[in-house]
Order: structure tokens, then C-alpha cells, then sequence
């Protein structure tokens, strides 16, 4: 069984990106986690966020705004992240406030941690 590990709900504005156009929302992986997936949800025609994560050991991978969420784990990794066991500590979502309007931009970061490892995905057609 899997279980929600964080959840990040707000808004970024355009003020905030401004102040720092990096941030870092934190989560914990426990101790024999197998796997851990991201997703980031927002509104893409309205802006753009790039995607990151770095380990309690150090960086773990960047995708920009090319995707919207990934998986890590010991023998796989989603491409521009690096596969290795889940080490157990502080993590962080990496979040770069590419284009947020002047409104701002509503996001939802979920993180999973899997108790097994998720099969890794097919390979993209040829």
C-alpha cells in the first residue's frame, strides 16, 4: 500500500516570483520507502512551473516544465531524474516560477511514497 507522504496546495504570485523564483516545498521519506512519486498539478495555459528534487543526500533530478511529475526509485527513475533507493530524510520538491501571471498561478504538489517499487513504465514508441 501506498500513502501520501505531503500535499502543497497554494498560489504563487507574481510577487513571489520576484522575491525568489526558486522554491522549495519540503517533504520526509521514511525509512524503507521503495519508491517516491511526484505530481504537480496547475493550470498550463496560464504559466509555467518547472520541476525539480533533490534527496536528503543532494539532487535527485530536474525536468523544467517538461513534465508534471516523476518517480524515483532504486532501479528506475523517470528520464532527468537519477535512479537509487529513496534515501530516508528531508527531501524537496523543486519548483522554479518560470511565467506566473500577474494574478497569479494556483498549484498542488502531491507526493507518494510506495512502500514497493512501481513497475517501471513501458518505453516510448519508436
Amino acid at each position: 500500500m501506498n500513502r501520501e507522504v505531503a500535499v502543497h496546495r497554494g498560489r504563487w504570485s507574481l510577487t513571489d516570483r520576484l522575491d525568489a523564483i526558486l522554491r522549495e516545498l519540503p517533504f520526509e521519506v521514511a525509512p524503507g520507502t521503495a519508491g517516491v512519486t511526484v505530481e504537480l498539478e496547475y493550470d498550463r495555459t496560464r504559466g509555467v512551473l518547472d520541476l525539480g528534487c533533490e534527496g536528503a543526500d543532494g539532487y535527485r533530478g530536474w525536468s523544467g516544465g517538461a513534465r508534471d511529475r516523476f518517480t524515483i526509485t532504486e532501479r528506475w527513475a523517470t528520464p532527468g531524474y537519477l535512479p537509487g533507493a529513496p534515501e530516508p530524510g528531508g527531501w524537496q520538491v523543486l519548483l522554479r516560477l518560470h511565467r506566473v501571471p500577474p494574478e497569479g498561478l494556483a498549484y498542488t504538489v502531491r507526493v507518494t511514497a510506495h512502500r514497493a517499487a512501481p513497475p517501471e513504465p513501458p518505453p516510448p514508441p519508436v
